[in-house]
């Protein structure tokens, strides 16, 4: 029994790899021009490989593991391939190549002239060239370590790097998850952070890190927030968690660090005056949204006013979220700490305009780790958020499914509070 479930898991990954590179051949743009396509292809794919895996593995209280030889042939096939339905890897060598060469990024857009002397093969490929950068300063000199290589092979590299990323995500959670999660979200995280090289895949192991384990805590924190600025919100678990021990000149000490990334942005872009990029991001940009397609397409309410009753929701659920967690500061273990980030990870996906596939990985971590099938059923049906690709027909269909499991989970965490409030000590009056 062992052996045939080594033996297919051993056939699903480079089963996985093979088909992500095939038909990111076949749907790779020709040209700058062209729009990606075929990604009926991709979401069907992943819909046969979740009701195939579902059946066979449904039952499997451990995860076999990887051969050797099986791991290594599906990662050679997937460096020959390309990112799918993904133009910001063009971004991220881009603004790598540009810092390492001593411009500045924050200020220069991709089609400045001042920048016109940096050699780049795919310059025509980045996606909206007129507008700078919205990435930390970490993310661009991790992106600059390949700037010295051609494109491909700067792809290539950073292809490998997040394979070594992915392993050591792949240790957190292989003995905490359950097997089928796992494999059910496998494709999905091979595609997104291996594949495409996206950054959330380093600043989520250094805030997983920062919550899991306690040494470095602080410097996993200022490395997750230096890379996506998501990360400075694992501050709040730090500190809650040390309250009693730490003292004021520490946390302003803490305070002063986390400051110089805001503060060298400031001075790159002399008073934040050249964040086109950042500014354009946070007023305009719309992709899969949940909540937000709600209040727009069935309540005709605009896209400005959306966003910020989106945004007060979300504020008020997230002082909800950390004044819960607040009353069990004297108590509360670390999966307290994962359920937390779980609630409000997921909670800002279904409120943000914005939801990218690769977002998951904030709020899906902590589902793996938490065991909850809730969180791997929002983490699966992100797969949608590639309608775009197949039939735009389908976009608000394909909004309404992506983010139906986020009831779901509301539904559970107002159980998970009521059912805590029933176990909570009656209050004593003096």
């Amino acid at each position: 029994m062992k052996s045939g479930k080594q033996l297919i898991f051993n056939i699903l990954w480079p089963l996985v790899c093979t088909y992500l590179v095939i038909i990111s051949h076949l749907q790779y743009p020709v040209s700058s021009t062209q729009s990606f396509f075929g990604g009926e292809y991709y979401i069907g794919f992943y819909a046969l490989y979740c009701l195939i895996t579902y059946f066979l593995c449904r039952d499997w209280t451990d995860l076999p593991s990887l051969s050797r030889w099986s791991f290594l042939i599906g990662f050679f096939v997937l460096l020959f391939g390309h990112p799918l339905f993904e133009n910001d890897h063009f971004r991220y060598l881009w603004e790598g190549k540009v810092i390492w060469s001593g411009q500045n990024p924050y200020r220069f857009a991709p089609h400045s002239e001042v920048l016109q002397a940096i050699v780049f093969e795919q310059r025509n490929r980045i996606g909206f060239d007129y507008l700078t950068t919205i990435y930390p300063p970490l993310t661009l000199l991790w992106f600059g370590l390949g700037s010295f290589l051609k494109f491909k092979y700067s792809l290539i590299f950073f292809m490998i790097l997040n394979m070594v990323l992915m392993v050591k995500l792949f240790e957190i959670v292989r003995f905490r998850a359950r097997a089928l999660h796992i494999i059910l979200l496998m494709p999905l995280f091979i595609k997104e952070y291996v594949q495409a090289i996206h950054i959330d895949l380093l600043s989520f192991l250094f805030f997983i890190h920062s919550i899991l384990y306690f040494q470095n805590r602080v410097r996993n924190i200022y490395l997750s927030f230096s890379t996506k600025y998501l990360g400075v919100i694992a501050l709040f678990y730090y500190f809650l968690k040390e309250l009693k021990q730490i003292k004021l000149k520490k946390i302003l000490t803490i305070l002063l660090l986390f400051s110089t990334v805001p503060l060298s942005m400031y001075f790159a872009t002399n008073g934040f005056k050249y964040i086109e990029g950042a500014s354009a991001f946070s007023r305009t940009w719309v992709w899969s949204p949940g909540f937000y397609s709600l209040l727009v397409n069935a309540f005709d309410i605009s896209g400005e006013v959306s966003r910020l009753i989106c945004f007060l929701i979300f504020l008020c659920i997230s002082i909800l979220l950390a004044l819960k967690l607040f009353k069990k500061q004297k108590s509360f273990e670390v999966e307290d700490g994962l359920k937390f980030y779980f609630y409000l990870f997921s909670s800002m996906m279904f409120f943000s305009p914005v939801y990218n596939g690769w977002y998951i990985i904030w709020y899906v971590i902590p589902a793996l780790l938490l065991r909850r099938n809730d969180g791997v059923l929002y983490g699966a049906l992100s797969v949608l958020c590639y309608t775009y690709y197949w039939n735009s027909e389908y976009l608000l269909i394909s909004h309404f499914l992506i983010h139906l499991p986020y009831l779901w989970i509301f539904k559970n965490g107002v159980a998970d509070y009521l059912a805590e409030e029933q176990l909570a000590p009656p209050k004593t009056q003096n």
